[in-house]
């Protein structure tokens, strides 16, 4: 049992709920907070998986097909880097699902066989998806983390060098942490040396890029697009 406090009201009732509800909001409001998270979880739980098997949809077809239309590029880059850096993340296997998977079945309760065959299938994809990232050289690594820069803004100045400060304080802006990388800090110079180094090996044809890591990929991509629909199912 949690005691709610609030300094400005006497009555406020004492609750059970997992941690304090902060001051500065209502009961009625914390009390909608809670009646939202189930669907809330479960709609982030159906966008990962229609993720996972749109990247499947999207690789298959660029590695078979090549270049349908003209989203089928800029969606897959999109599609790629959500795979290996948010979806890899989120299927990453913890430590309890690690000790779930290793005990003996016949120990298991009939809910804990269906959770242990959840967690399996989201440790298989999570492997998958590692595949799928492995793949990729670094540079290639870099160049995704730029096209979904590219493709998910206007104007895209994130990977562009930059001149900050004003007057004699004035400096090249020399660090940026690629997402792909897991946020490793990297000299921006160094980091426009990789891009120019994957135009310069495909002759500045990006759909030639993509096209290229979708035939390496697609293998993964089918089975994690395989077992995100079986998620759906359990």
């Amino acid at each position: 049992m949690y005691s709610v406090e609030n300094p400005t009201c006497c009555d406020r009732p004492t609750r059970k709920v997992p941690f304090k509800i902060p001051a500065q909001l209502s009961v009625e409001d914390f009390d909608a907070y809670l009646a939202s998270q189930p669907a809330e979880m479960a709609r982030q739980q159906r966008h990962r998986r229609r993720w996972a098997i749109s990247f499947g949809n999207l690789t298959e077809v660029l590695a078979m097909r090549g270049v349908t239309d003209e989203n089928t590029v800029p969606l897959y880059w999109l599609r790629l880097f959500g795979a290996i850096t948010e979806l890899l993340d989120v299927y990453t296997p913890t430590d309890l699902s690690k000790d779930v998977l290793a005990r003996d079945p016949s120990t298991l309760s009939r809910e804990g066989h269906e959770h242990a065959r959840v967690l399996g299938i989201q440790t298989w994809l999570h492997a998958q998806l590692l595949a799928v990232r492995a793949s990729l050289t670094e540079d290639e690594l870099i160049y995704t983390d730029w096209r979904r820069h590219v493709e998910g803004h206007v104007d895209q100045k994130e990977f562009a060098l930059q001149i900050a400060g004003k007057g004699p304080r004035q400096h090249l802006k020399r660090q940026r942490s690629p997402r792909t990388l897991d946020n490793q800090l990297m000299d921006r110079i160094a980091i426009n040396k990789a891009l120019q180094r994957v135009h310069e090996r495909f002759g500045d044809n990006d759909d030639a890029v993509a096209i290229d890591i979708s035939k390496r990929t697609v293998a993964y991509a089918q089975e994690i697009r395989f077992l995100a629909a079986l998620l759906g199912s359990v």
